[in-house]
Parts: C-alpha cells; sequence; structure tokens
C-alpha cells in the first residue's frame, strides 16, 4: 500500500494525538507549535518509518551520544568501534561519552547530548541496571521524545521486567540463554508502538531485518521456554542446586598444591562459579591444556575456552544436569593427577629470519599475497605486514619445530588472526595457516580457529 502525504499525516497525528493541522505545521516549519509537540512529531515520523522533510532534519543535530563507563576494559572500545561505524554509515555523527572519576556523569552528558538537540543516546553499561542509581536523566529523556531501550540479552527474565518498571519503553531478551529456548530467539517486550515500528522493519515485511527470520518453531519454542521459567522453574531451588554443584566438584579436587574459590552471583550475574587454581610450576601446564584434556576425556567436559589462565580453569554449573557435577569432579582431578612429561627446552635453529617476505596464504576459495617486514631476536620475532586488504603487525616465534607467526587486522570491532605454523629453510617457508575472529573480551582458541585452516607459501622477497 502507497503511504500518502495525506496517510502519513493522519498516522503521525494520531500517534501523538494532535490534529492533522498541527503535523503539517510542524512539517511545514510553521510557528504555533510548542517545542514538546514538535520533538514529538519529529519522533513520530522517525518510529514509523517515514523520512523528515529535508529542511526539518536540522532540528535534530543527527547526534548519537554513546555513553561509556570507561576505556580500560577493551568491551568498550571495540562497542564503540561498531557502533560508532554503524551510526556513520547511515549519517549520524557518533559523540563519545566516557564517565570518570570525578569527571562528567551520566546524567550530565544527557543534559548535554539534549542541549545539542541529539537524536539518541546510546549507554553502555549505564546505571539502568543500577536499582540505587540515578534514574531522573532517562525520565528527562522520555520527556524529549527519545525512547529508551535496554538490552538485557544475557540477563534472568523477570515478570514484570524491572527495567519497565523503571521506566524503560522497551527491553530485550535472547530467547536461548538463560531461558534455555532456540538460540534463534528472542523477546522484545515494552511499548507496543515502538514494538510494532520494529516488526515492521523484519520478517515477513521489505525491511532492514528481514534476513533475521525466526521459524514458526523457534517461536512455538520460546513460548514453551517462558512457560516453563515462570510456571515451573523454582528460582531458590535452582541456585541452591547450582551451589550444591560447585562444592560437589571442589570436594572431588583435594589434591595438593591445587585450590578452589567459589564467585558468588553479583548483579545481573546470578549463578556461582568456581575456580580451580594450581601450582603451575609443580603441576607442569596451563588452563587450556586441562581445557583440552578434560574435553577429550570420557565422559568429555566441556569448559569455556576465555576463561583458562596460566594457571587456573572456571566451571560454570548452570548446564548441568542432576550427577553430573561428580563427574566433572572426578574428570578434573584425573586431569590435574596425570603426569606430565618433562619437555626440553627447544633449541633455537642457527637461522635468522629477519628481512622482506612474500607470502601466498591460500583459502578454501581465492589467495591472498602478504608483504612481511620481519626481525628476529634469539627465537623471538616481530614485524609487520601489508597486504591489498590490510596491514597490522606481525610476532611470532622460531623455535626446533619451525617458524610460527601471528598477524592480525581490525575490522568492524573484531580481530581477524592468521597464525602460520611451519617450517622454513633456504629462503622458503610454507605450512598451515589457521583463520580466526574474535572480539576483544572472547579471545579464546575456539572464536580464533573458527573459520578453519588453509596454507601459506613464502620467499625472501626478491628471492634471496
Amino acid at each position: 500500500m502507497t503511504r500518502t502525504p495525506a496517510r502519513r499525516l493522519a498516522e503521525v497525528a494520531k500517534k501523538v494525538g494532535v490534529s492533522e493541522a498541527t503535523v503539517s505545521r510542524v512539517l511545514n516549519g510553521k510557528a504555533g507549535v510548542s517545542d514538546s509537540t514538535r520533538e514529538s512529531v519529529l519522533t513520530a515520523l522517525d518510529v514509523l518509518g517515514y523520512e523528515r522533510p529535508t529542511k526539518l532534519r536540522g532540528e535534530r543535530a543527527r547526534l548519537v551520544g554513546l555513553v561509556l563507563p570507561e576505556l580500560q576494559n577493551p568491551i568498550f572500545p571495540a562497542l564503540a568501534e561498531v557502533i560508532g561505524g554503524a551510526l556513520a554509515q547511515r549519517g549520524f555523527t557518533p559523540v563519545l561519552c566516557t564517565r570518570t572519576a570525578g569527571g562528567l556523569s551520566e546524567a550530565d552528558y544527557v543534559d548535554m547530548l539534549l542541549d545539542q538537540h541529539a537524536s539518541g543516546v546510546v549507554f553502555a553499561g549505564g546505571h539502568y541496571a543500577e536499582l540505587a542509581a540515578p534514574h531522573d536523566h532517562y525520565r528527562l529523556l522520555h520527556r524529549r521524545g527519545i525512547p529508551v531501550m535496554v538490552d538485557a540479552a544475557s540477563e534472568h527474565i523477570e515478570k514484570p521486567s524491572s527495567y519497565l518498571v523503571r521506566g524503560a519503553d522497551m527491553v530485550i531478551y535472547s530467547g536461548g540463554k538463560f531461558l534455555r529456548g532456540p538460540q534463534t530467539s528472542g523477546l522484545l517486550l515494552g511499548r507496543k508502538d515502538l514494538i510494532q515500528a520494529a516488526w515492521r522493519n523484519a520478517s515477513p515485511h521489505q525491511g532492514a531485518a528481514r534476513g533475521m527470520k525466526v521459524s514458526k518453531e523457534d517461536v512455538i519454542g520460546v513460548l514453551a521456554a517462558l512457560e516453563v521459567w515462570f510456571e515451573h522453574r523454582d528460582p531458590a531451588a535452582e541456585l541452591a542446586r547450582w551451589n550444591a554443584d560447585v562444592a560437589t566438584i571442589a570436594g572431588r579436587i583435594a589434591l595438593p598444591g591445587v585450590s578452589t574459590e567459589v564467585i558468588p552471583p553479583k548483579g545481573v550475574v546470578r549463578v556461582p562459579r568456581l575456580v580451580v587454581r594450581w601450582d603451575a610450576a609443580k603441576y607442569g601446564f596451563d588452563g587450556e591444556t586441562v581445557r583440552l584434556r578434560l574435553l577429550d576425556g570420557d565422559p568429555r567436559v566441556m569448559l569455556d575456552d576465555m576463561a583458562p589462565t596460566a594457571n587456573s580453569i572456571e566451571i560454570d554449573p548452570f548446564g548441568l544436569q542432576p550427577g553430573e557435577a561428580e563427574q566433572v569432579g572426578r574428570a578434573i582431578a584425573a586431569v590435574l593427577s596425570a603426569p606430565v612429561a618433562a619437555k626440553a627446552a627447544a633449541a633455537v635453529p642457527k637461522l635468522d629470519v629477519s628481512g622482506a617476505w612474500d607470502v601466498q596464504v591460500s583459502f578454501l576459495h581465492g589467495e591472498r599475497s602478504h608483504r612481511l617486514t620481519l626481525r628476529q631476536q634469539d627465537g623471538a620475532i616481530t614485524g609487520n605486514q601489508r597486504s591489498p586488504q590490510f596491514e597490522g603487525p606481525v610476532n611470532g616465534s622460531l623455535d626446533a619445530d619451525g617458524i610460527h607467526l601471528i598477524f592480525q587486522t581490525r575490522y568492524e570491532g573484531a580481530t581477524i588472526f592468521y597464525q602460520l605454523d611451519g617450517a622454513v629453510a633456504d629462503g622458503r617457508m610454507q605450512g598451515r595457516v589457521t583463520l580466526g575472529s574474535a572480539s576483544d573480551h572472547h579471545k579464546g582458541p575456539l572464536n580464533m580457529s573458527q573459520f578453519g585452516a588453509g596454507q601459506f607459501e613464502g620467499m625472501r622477497a626478491g628471492g634471496v
């Protein structure tokens, strides 16, 4: 159906609760309309998917504030990179606002952005999730006609949602995390008009999110998960079971030089975790080695690949079934008790790979050429690489097993990794390249190898 100018006036007028004549005055830049009504009309245009008249597009400065709690945690710069890039592609100017001790507060930034007629504000790690924090500035956004949407995808869902109770317009929950429903499903709760606007931009409509389809089976699946969550689940009993499971696991790992620590639930994290630490010098292996041995054991035990450290692993009991905690504890104890063969220090080959190299990487489909400039100090290798598509640093090593190089580049808030392992001799190198990509807080080995493997061949630049 064609959306005629007359229909546009009628829809916007109905949504705002004013006359079509008032909407017309706003669209034509006429006087005699209050600032609050003007803002409401412009917001309604955006929500209903109408283009603003060209002369009114500057009434809001097309600024979008991105309010971050800090920049030390790598997730927040990565988030700023992704959101900022997406906004810029759509003609918006992102404004980075970082809260610091003794500096501007979240509320201060909101005041500043509204003074500049910002079109919206994105809060990452904002005060909305903190019950005792000030929330008046969110209400100020409401009065200016700017909706507040909270992404609570990885949180426990509550009825009623605490975010909606505190005044959020919409809140998003994942259907595949704590609800344990289909992974492709999710819930968007809140204001009916805004949810209808989102629906009009999704399948089956010809909108921006048409490709993000959810099957009828997944819709029924998430509804069934909601029924179980609210009608059959006992939160107190669930927490008691998780605590009992981590206690059971800890009780089975009573080994010399091994300690356990229970990390209790805090904030939006509702599940306790168990950290197992050991004397790395005594046991001779790191957390990733333990994780891989557990994965290859019988029964197989899968741990988060991002949690292992040089001397620890972390266990999340959320997915354990009755009786499995006992098996997990025994499996970890068996891995830690297994003898580790002493590995002699690998001799560094009497070879210097410093200089320029031309390397060809072959994928499942296609190839890419790279110019590497390497510097070697004993067995350590540093340098940089360039290709027509990207460039960046190179780090690696040379040992008795061959040459090992890693180079990477940033792309849309993530890091793309190439891990080259192979042989080098007589001015040539060749071997296997492992391909992956990871966000700054998800740099586990699974993500860093998620795109499979290819081959590489290289020779000194100029053939010397």
